[in-house]
């Protein structure tokens, strides 16, 4: 890992930090239910992994209200 600017801080901590997407089995832009993001959450946590923060994306009117 490399911490910019390049300088020494001594309170500052090196962290790695990932993202995933995850889209619905049934197809990505399909509608995923909440309980299923908390059972996926909650499946992280017995794994000892953090989840730090969520994002939902949206559709509007039947179209992805994101890009890939």
């Amino acid at each position: 890992m490399r911490l910019v600017p390049e300088r020494v801080v001594l309170d500052t901590f090196i962290t790695g930090h990932w993202r995933c997407r995850f889209v619905a089995t049934i197809g990505e832009g399909k509608a995923v239910a909440l309980k299923q993001i908390v059972s996926l959450t909650q499946r992280f946590n017995e794994a000892g992994l953090d989840v730090i923060k969520t994002e939902n994306r949206y559709n509007f009117d039947g179209v992805k209200g994101y890009s890939a």
